[in-house]
């Protein structure tokens, strides 16, 4: 299962690319290169390319970053009330100063922001019920099943609470049971990521049948 994240990666970047003509116009045709540099990370880690002293800790702290500041972006674009856009444009930039001072200050360039992380995956969850919330305060009628962003949502949370629950539970254990968390940290992550992707892959071909309905 180790490379299977990868092919998921690769296949939603490959699906999103096919269905560009469908994507045009709408603020997920973004995930193009957003998924190019998803694949360059995870590619690029998984053969040791970004690697310092056995640690890929730099590359993905400046990933997540941008993963961060990518679907923030997606939400205040997505979310039409203005209160809830202020929120986003005002909790954005406090959680990349406060990943900034952790990684340049507390946790260290080449190790992961668990530290920031954790409050960063809850922010995403909260702008993820505050588009929700967005949603129902419409009085038009919305087929979920059939809303790209509906797939977006889900995949995140699947993934950013399963994360979660990775660093916050077993971060405690790591360091005596290293072997052991190791092991389950990849099963884990692999899992969520599938999902994300899958659900991410789904959205991009919602968009699809959508348009040719």
């Amino acid at each position: 299962m180790g490379t299977a994240l990868l092919w998921f990666e690769l296949l939603s970047l490959i699906v999103a690319i096919i269905n560009y003509r469908y994507l045009k116009g709408s603020n997920l045709v973004w995930f193009i290169p957003f998924l190019v540099l998803t694949n360059i990370q995870e590619w690029g880690s998984h053969f040791g390319l970004y690697s310092h002293n056995g640690s890929n800790g730099l590359s993905i702290n400046i990933f997540t970053t941008i993963e961060f500041l990518f679907y923030s972006w997606l939400f205040y674009k997505e979310i039409k009330n203005r209160s809830f856009k202020k929120i986003i444009i005002s909790a954005t930039p406090l959680l990349i100063i406060a990943i900034v001072t952790n990684v340049f200050f507390i946790q260290g360039l080449h190790t992961m922001h668990t530290y920031t992380f954790l409050p960063g995956s809850v922010l995403m969850v909260c702008f993820i019920f505050l588009y929700f919330y967005d949603l129902f305060l419409h009085d038009q009628v919305v087929s979920l099943s059939k809303n790209p962003m509906f797939w977006i949502c889900t995949g995140l949370l699947f993934y950013y609470p399963g994360m979660f629950c990775v660093y916050a539970f077993f971060h405690a254990v790591s360091t005596e049971m290293a072997e052991e968390y190791g092991k389950i940290y990849i099963l884990m992550a692999n899992i969520f990521n599938i999902i994300l992707y899958s659900c991410f892959t789904i959205a991009f071909l919602c968009r699809r049948w959508k348009s040719i309905s």
